[in-house]
């Protein structure tokens, strides 16, 4: 089994017209698979890039994630950035992944795409129930607790979720695992190393992009959401890990009343 999940042989479109060479892949695998991925993650992207038109404008940036503003303030020095040309970018990489694993793909994908949505609830809630116990963590190691500061908006959180973990697990997890494998680093070492150094790389780019100033703490806690995703990942899938991640955010940011 790889990073994403599966266990047949991939190939553009293989044996497509033939569902009798198209052997059963159970729920646990079928969640990993980026077909179902894609089919729940396209809806989340469409509603938020026009929760941002809606909400702020077409020229309107005040609701985008953080990441993506970063991304977007980069690729601007190189020219004028068509608004839709990143989230044109992120659905075209994820159609090419789900195409190249089109011949494994599941069957029962409605089933799938709820069971990825019902996972993303439950293990969001987990991780906020596992931020709840870190300050207590925290200053047990003579730390300082802070709130790691979230942003009010749902849309944002939004494009948060979906972003980051792209960026972060499906790019940076997944390919330093890859990276290190190729160095002949064996896996029970590998991926160890590639959630830590992501979570880290996760902490660092919050405190950069948002320029926070640096809080020990906070940027622990960051790592402990940055790990928690890449395990998620890791075990369940990318849906899995942006439902999560959403899930969490929201839970986290929105006001108690």
């Amino acid at each position: 089994m790889g990073l994403t999940g599966g266990y047949r042989t991939r190939g553009w479109f293989a044996d497509w017209r033939h569902r009798e060479v198209r052997h059963p892949v159970g729920y646990l695998a079928a969640v990993r698979h980026p077909w179902p991925c894609l089919v729940f993650l396209i809806p989340l992207l469409a509603a938020y890039e026009l929760g941002v038109w809606r909400m702020a404008g077409p020229n309107g940036e005040s609701l985008r994630a953080g990441v993506e503003l970063w991304l977007r303030e980069w690729l601007a020095q190189a020219g004028s950035v068509p608004p839709a040309l990143i989230p044109a970018v992120l659905g075209g990489l994820l159609t090419v992944w789900a195409m190249w694993r089109w011949s494994d793909r599941p069957e029962r994908l409605f089933t799938t795409v709820f069971g990825i949505a019902l996972e993303g609830i439950i293990f969001g809630l987990g991780l906020w129930v596992l931020c709840l116990n870190a300050p207590a963590i925290l200053d047990r190691a003579g730390l300082v607790p802070a709130s790691v500061g979230m942003n009010p908006q749902l849309v944002t959180y939004v494009g948060v979720g979906i972003y980051e973990e792209v960026l972060f697990r499906l790019i940076g997890f997944a390919w330093l695992a890859f990276l290190l494998r190729l160095a002949f680093v064996p896996w029970i070492a590998a991926v160890p190393m590639a959630i830590v150094v992501s979570a880290a790389l996760f902490a660092l780019a919050h405190h950069f992009v948002q320029t926070d100033p640096f809080v020990p703490s906070v940027f622990l806690t960051r790592m402990l959401i940055g790990g928690f995703c890449a395990i998620l990942f890791w075990l369940r899938g990318l849906g899995v890990a942006i439902g999560a991640h959403i899930v969490y955010d929201i839970v986290v940011g929105t006001p108690s009343s």
